[in-house]
């Protein structure tokens, strides 16, 4: 259960900053990429005391880094472009509408993922409950999204 109130939290702190991160765009010119910046900058900053106070910034982790695939480094370029998209999202159709997006792109790529096990991860099948549950958040995002698609 505590897994869960973290994801939810999770989901809530990322509110929050994509409205503090459009706030700063806003008041730095309305510079994306420089509001993008600093959110990574200060949030590598917690992360190197974060590592450094947990023991996790030592030499065998290191070491290992050269010795990675290529491909495992995407996750930092993929949040910075995550974070850039939702600031630049965020003042143009709202943090709700972004969110809805966001989540339901997660929802779509993650349900492929566990169930074909994507880069090593366990599989996952789909059951017939998860279907349900994506046809009911189907049905309401376009109750959601509704006047605004009609009016488009």
């Amino acid at each position: 259960m505590i897994f869960y109130i973290f994801a939810f939290c999770i989901g809530v702190m990322m509110a929050v900053q994509a409205s503090i991160n459009a706030l700063l765009s806003k008041s730095l010119s309305g510079t994306p990429l420089m509001a993008g910046l600093i959110s990574f900058v200060v949030g590598t900053c917690c992360l190197f005391a974060l590592a450094y106070f947990y023991g996790a910034l030592n030499a065998s982790t290191i070491k290992a880094l050269p010795h990675q695939e290529w491909w495992k480094y995407l996750g930092g370029i993929l949040g910075a472009l995550a974070i850039l998209g939702i600031i630049i999202l965020t003042p143009k159709i709202g943090l709700t509408n972004t969110f809805l997006l966001v989540v339901l792109g997660q929802i779509l790529s993650s349900i492929v993922m566990d169930r074909y096990g994507v880069f090593g991860l366990p599989i996952r099948e789909i059951s017939i409950y998860k279907i349900i549950g994506l046809v009911v958040i189907f049905i309401g995002l376009g109750v959601f999204f509704y006047k605004d698609l009609v009016r488009n």
